[in-house]
Parts: C-alpha cells; sequence; structure tokens
C-alpha cells in the first residue's frame, strides 16, 4: 500500500509548524493588503497583527487558487513521497478554489497515473476543515487507505455543524458572501446576526442575538439542538478572529454542561478573516445532519 499523505489549503487555519509535525502539507493561500501575501501563519501574533489592522481601516481580499499552481504543488508531494493524496479543500459554497483544487489533481493522475489524489470537497472553512483534518489524520492512524478516509468524509462532513457569531456583516457584504438585505437586516438594533454553513457549504444567516451575552448563550444552545453527544473526547472547536475573550466565555459555558468534551480554542485566520472581520466566534461540532 502507498504511503498517504494529508493535505490541505491554508484555510485550515493551524500554526503551520503544528502542521509539519502531524506530516500533513498545505498550500497558502493569498490575501491581499497593500500587496499580496501568502497565509503563512505561525504565530499568534501574526494573528493578532492581521486583526489589529483591520481594526484600524484595512481592508484585506483574497483569492482562489488556480488551478497551475496547484499542480505544481501536488505534483511536488508525489515527487517527494511516490504517495497518494488526500486533500481536503475550503468549501465551494465559498470559493472556486475547490474546482481549480479538483482540475489540476486530475492532471497530474495524467502525469503520474500510479499515484491517486482524492480531493474532498470540505463544504467548511477554517476549523471546521482542521477538524476534518484531524479526523483524517486518526483514520490514518486506524491503517485505512486514502479511499477509505475520502468515503468516510463524504459522509462525516455533511455532519460537522458551524455556527458563527458575527460582529459586523459589513465585510461578509464587501466580499459577497451574504446579500445586502441581509447584512442590513442583521445590522438593526445592534444585533448580533447568527450565520451557519448550509449543506450545500455555503454562508447562511439564520438568526440574530440582542447582544453578545445572549450570542454566544445561543451558540452553546445549538450542541444540544443539533444532537453533540457528550462522550470522552468528542471534540468541541471554538474559532474566533482576534476575540479571545469571548471564545474563553463560550468554553466555560460548554465545561460547565458538557465535563467529557474535549474543547479546542484556535483562529480563524486571514483568508475567512478577511470576510468575517474582527471579533467572529464560531462553534463546530459533529451533529445532527446540515439542512
Amino acid at each position: 500500500m502507498k504511503t498517504v499523505i494529508i493535505s490541505s489549503d491554508s484555510c485550515i487555519d493551524e500554526f503551520k509548524s503544528i502542521l509539519k509535525e502531524k506530516n500533513v502539507e498545505y498550500i497558502p493561500m493569498i490575501y491581499i493588503l497593500d500587496k499580496e501575501y501568502e497565509d503563512n501563519f505561525d504565530t499568534q501574533e501574526e494573528y493578532n497583527d492581521f486583526y489589529e489592522k483591520m481594526k484600524q481601516g484595512a481592508m484585506p481580499t483574497t483569492s482562489m487558487l488556480n488551478s497551475f499552481e496547484v499542480e505544481n504543488y501536488f505534483e511536488n508531494i508525489i515527487k517527494k513521497y511516490d504517495c497518494d493524496i488526500l486533500h481536503i479543500s475550503l468549501s465551494s459554497g465559498l470559493s472556486g478554489t475547490y474546482e481549480n483544487t479538483l482540475l489540476a489533481s486530475k492532471e497530474i493522475m495524467k502525469k503520474y497515473p500510479e499515484n491517486k489524489i482524492y480531493v474532498v470537497d470540505s463544504l467548511s472553512a477554517t476549523q471546521g476543515q482542521n477538524f476534518l483534518v484531524n479526523y483524517a489524520i486518526k483514520q490514518l492512524e486506524k491503517g485505512k487507505t486514502a479511499q477509505g478516509i475520502f468515503n468516510d468524509l463524504q459522509e462525516v462532513k455533511y455532519h460537522l455543524q458551524h455556527w458563527v457569531l458575527i460582529s459586523d456583516l459589513f465585510h461578509l457584504r464587501r466580499g459577497g458572501r451574504i446579500s445586502s438585505a441581509k447584512a442590513i437586516l442583521g445590522s438593526v438594533l445592534h444585533t448580533k446576526p447568527i450565520l451557519t454553513l448550509s449543506k450545500e457549504g455555503k454562508l447562511d444567516m439564520k438568526e440574530v442575538a440582542m447582544g453578545t451575552k445572549k450570542g454566544i448563550k445561543t451558540l452553546f444552545e445549538k450542541l444540544e439542538k443539533f444532537n453533540f453527544e457528550n462522550k470522552e473526547k468528542s471534540a468541541v472547536y471554538i474559532a474566533h478572529s482576534h476575540n479571545l475573550e469571548e471564545a474563553e466565555q463560550l468554553k466555560k459555558l460548554i465545561v460547565k454542561h458538557y465535563k467529557n468534551a474535549n474543547i479546542e480554542v484556535k483562529n480563524i485566520g486571514p483568508v475567512i478573516g478577511s470576510h468575517t472581520g474582527p471579533n467572529a466566534l464560531a462553534l463546530i461540532f459533529l451533529g445532527k445532519e446540515r439542512t
């Protein structure tokens, strides 16, 4: 059986040194401020600095990966490891990156027919994507093949719940991720919009909360509503965009009710953060199938 390399784009939002420790390959995505930058963040300071610039008025933009650069990326991995690749991509509902990655994989497999590349449309982003990568690592450690893990993820991803509390819908509207009408609706009365990722991997505004405290409580309530299973080592990811204080408040609330939950507090990186803006808070867990 060939070596299997797990791969993703940098929208996984993990410290890059940790990915190296886990033998996970990644291709950096681009965000644009005064010039183009690669998302290679590996320190908390880099995340904090990015959001401080946004708070001071910076309006970053992003671009999808193109198929040519992904072809080069896949070819370099195959040359290095002579392996099969399981690649977990940013949601097709948020970016054209998945389609370009799939196209690139087909071209490389024509050139290297003995090496298989399985591209998963994660229907997720940021720490949801990271959740799936870590799930894949565990399955690989159990001895599963790339195809076997791919098949597992095709089911698991539909049960990965994403609930996001947004401070301001301006950046999502600016980037075209949400309609102007919804942005206006979510901005009235100083409400906190709550979004989810649909089964198509698209952002959908479901409700609003009156203030931050209520918003955090509403995120917590999603655990029960969408059947989070309180088992030992059950994973819950809390993601934030330079909003650690509220992330810790949400963690404290979860621990109070789900003592065995394995909770990880992590960053939302520059690619997704360019659209959510600072102070976003997200909760990711396995539960009911998405609608």
